[in-house]
């Protein structure tokens, strides 16, 4: 998968709180609390 469109996959997953981000070097995306209980599928 090229990383372009696993970059764009990944905010928008983070656009709709489906998982949480945080920039920086050591950051990364990741599940929260608010976010843990949340199904990717419908």
């Amino acid at each position: 998968m090229p990383q372009a469109y696993l970059s764009k996959l990944m905010q928008e997953l983070t656009r709709h709180n489906l998982i949480s981000s945080v920039r920086g070097s050591n950051g990364g995306f990741y599940l929260n609390e608010e976010n843990r209980g949340v199904s990717l599928r419908k």
